[in-house]
């Protein structure tokens, strides 16, 4: 419109002065024509009419040059515009009243990937639009086409979005309309928030790991001024276009020369179009060298720059990226990234504790990417294993490789069950660390699946528990060796019965020797005086004389098996006339070999050996119907080997027998901390080992 005023505007100007000068060629002719003759006038005629063509071709020229210049700034204009708009730092996108996409920026090819020449003029919601949301979108552009209203029109909202590979996203979008030449364009710009989303995600689990939300810096600009102005006051970031002022070639000062609203509202600064920067906040460059060097590199160099700073003035974070669009001038991008420090700060926090904790327990944790292949370590599982992070890549073949080879086998029949029937697990092993150490650790995991059941990762913690298994070590130790004492003192018990017992005996062998066998022997004597009197009470009393000799006969046999020496035991020597007694009451033949020094074994030793060796000569006089018996008494390496063998009809040793006497042999020896070994099957004898140390 503004064009088409000043075309009008100067073909008037140039109209009315052709006819001016015609009007005054005219007068004058008519006074020459008066005052000197037709030919003079005729002269008068032609050089006014050559000065007209003169005149004219100046006025034509210079609407010509008028023109050029005119063309000139408007193509400069669009030039600036497109240069602003392929910078921009998110996705701009413009759609015709069609749905058929006109404009299509680098950011918008990066963040969806297909190019510009894939896309436009092709219909928007067959591209990038997901199809549960294609009907909204058809029929929120005609109700804006028939009623000039839309909901998400002038607002942003937060969507998904499909790209190239047909992967839904989430974005921030926000789009204006605009007419441009009558008719309607609207103005898209799209954000990916997917890390904005991950980050918020991994604050709330604590233990994940930060991804840096990056803000892509570049976008396209429109090609006419009526679309970068909706395209500026809709950016969402804030935007400031601005002129460097250089003394001495040094950054002294810039100009605003225009803002958007976005920036002044992360800045709070109001109205500072025009205004120098000195003039809102006097000694900034001063103050702030750093600024001043960073602004100075990119207006020399040309390369865009991106840095993050806290403004205390505001009280915010802002991520600010800076480039030139033409010599002297730069273009700030303002983005506010408290909220996103503040949660970095959050999550670093919490990494902080969860990396002192995981150093207190010897606690780490690891995590397997199942679809990319990846392996991730926590710092303190570096630790536990004493190897360094930074020349160490994370492996399962790293893993075995650090473990005990004696472990190694079961650690991969574990794993290998975990990775082919997906279960959550445990298992303790031994590994070696870098520094040669052995040590133990216990590793649980877990599984994460997708809505179909697939694994897409598997993690789990690992605990060095070296410390607890020594201390669980040497409370087992603790533990056997009080049960070793118990023991010894219920073998001291039964030894000091044994020893009881057999002074009991000694005590009725003497009594049934000194005692009651005198009784007998008194009682025999005053039956032979009676019977001396009389020849049938002689007679009569000739049985019961007979009956009091055997009984005082049976008293010195018991005596002399019960009663044995308590002090200088010979064992040998009562080995030996017991198997003497032993033949000369049977039929059975037996062999005696000993060889002990008389030193290694103490009498209670002595009278436990002899009492076993006489428990096993009356069973085998009893049960075994044998007709050889050996006995062998011998010490080797500080034990004592006894063994006892006939070549009886034996018996099945599993089968659990009735009487106690295999009972009172091994409590016996046991009470002497030693062992017996019994081997015998019906038909085959029976071998009796005993081994007790001296």
């Amino acid at each position: 419109m503004k064009r088409r005023l000043f075309i009008t505007s100067f073909v008037f100007i140039i109209t009315a002065t052709i006819l001016c000068l015609i009007a005054f060629i005219g007068w004058y002719l008519h006074i020459e024509l008066v005052r000197h003759g037709p030919d003079h006038a005729f002269f008068v005629f032609l050089t006014s009419f050559c000065l007209l063509v003169v005149v004219f071709i100046l006025a034509v020229y210079n609407n010509v040059m008028i023109r050029k210049k005119a063309k000139r700034t408007t193509r400069q204009s669009e030039d600036q515009v497109e240069t602003i708009f392929n910078a921009a730092p998110d996705a701009g996108i413009v759609m015709d009243s069609q749905g058929r996409i006109v404009k299509w920026n680098p950011r918008s090819a990066k963040l969806f990937g297909w190019t510009s020449g894939e896309v436009i003029g092709k219909y928007m919601a067959d591209l990038i639009i997901p199809a549960r949301y294609k009907e909204a979108h058809k029929k929120g552009l005609e109700r804006f086409l028939a009623t000039g209203e839309g909901p998400v029109l002038g607002t942003t909202i937060e969507i998904f979005a499909l790209n190239k590979n047909n992967i839904e996203f989430n974005v921030a979008l926000s789009i204006s309309p605009t007419k441009v030449n009558g008719k309607f364009l609207f103005i898209g710009f799209v954000r990916d928030i997917t890390e904005k989303k991950i980050a918020e995600e991994k604050l709330l689990k604590f233990n994940e790991s930060l991804e840096l939300l990056v803000t892509e810096r570049t976008q396209k600009l429109l090609s006419s001024e009526t679309l970068y102005s909706s395209l500026f006051h809709n950016m969402l970031h804030g935007f400031a276009y601005c002129k460097a002022i250089f003394e001495d070639g040094k950054l002294t000062d810039y100009t605003y020369i225009s803002v958007n609203s976005e920036y002044e509202l992360l800045t709070g600064m109001k109205n500072i179009g025009g205004k120098n920067m000195s003039d809102i906040m006097p000694g900034l460059l001063t103050s702030d060298p750093g600024y001043a060097a960073i602004v100075t590199g990119v207006l020399l160099t040309g390369k865009p720059t991106m840095f993050e700073t806290f403004v205390a003035a505001i009280d915010k974070w802002l991520s600010i990226t800076l480039y030139t669009p033409a010599n002297g001038y730069f273009v700030g991008l303002v983005d506010d990234i408290t909220q996103r420090k503040k949660s970095e700060e959050a999550l670093r926090l919490n990494e902080i504790r969860l990396k002192e904790a995981q150093s207190i327990a010897h606690l780490c944790n690891w995590d397997i990417d199942l679809v990319k292949n990846t392996h991730t370590w926590s710092d303190e599982f570096y630790k536990i294993y004493g190897i360094d992070k930074s020349t160490t890549k994370p492996s399962d073949k790293l893993f075995i490789q650090y473990m005990h080879p004696e472990d190694v086998v079961f650690a991969e029949k574990k794993m290998r069950e975990a990775f082919e029937l997906f279960q959550d697990s445990t298992f303790e092993y031994r590994f070696i660390r870098k520094d040669g150490a052995i040590r133990t650790g216990c590793t649980e995991w877990k599984f994460e699946f997708d809505e179909t059941g697939m694994p897409l990762r598997i993690f789990g913690i690992l605990q060095d528990i070296s410390e607890r298994k020594e201390a669980e070590k040497n409370t087992a130790l603790l533990e056997q060796k009080v049960l070793e004492q118990k023991i010894q003192e219920q073998k001291k018990i039964a030894r000091a019965i044994i020893k009881a017992e057999e002074k009991e005996r000694n005590h009725i062998g003497q009594e049934l020797h000194d005692n009651i066998n005198q009784i007998l022997a008194a009682t025999k004597m005053y039956l032979g005086i009676a019977g001396n009197a009389n020849a049938t009470t002689k007679e009569a009393i000739k049985y019961p004389m007979e009956l009091v000799d055997s009984s005082m006969q049976e008293i010195r046999i018991l005596c002399h098996k019960v009663v044995t020496p308590l002090r200088d035991i010979q064992l040998d020597e009562l080995v030996r006339d017991l198997l003497t007694k032993f033949n000369q009451g049977s039929l059975i033949k037996s062999t005696f070999t000993y060889s002990i020094a008389p030193e290694l074994l103490t009498d209670d030793m002595k009278l436990n050996i002899y009492r076993i060796i006489q428990e096993q000569t009356n069973n085998i006089l009893k049960y075994a119907a044998a007709k050889n018996v050996k006995v062998s008494i011998r010490e080797e390496n500080n034990i004592i080997h006894i063994i006892v063998e006939d070549d009886g009809k034996g018996f099945d040793t599993h089968i659990k027998r009735k009487g106690i006497g295999i009972s009172n042999l091994i409590n016996r020896v046991q009470s002497f901390n030693g062992n017996v070994d019994i081997k015998s099957a019906p038909g085959e004898g029976c071998i009796t080992t005993i081994h007790m140390p001296c």
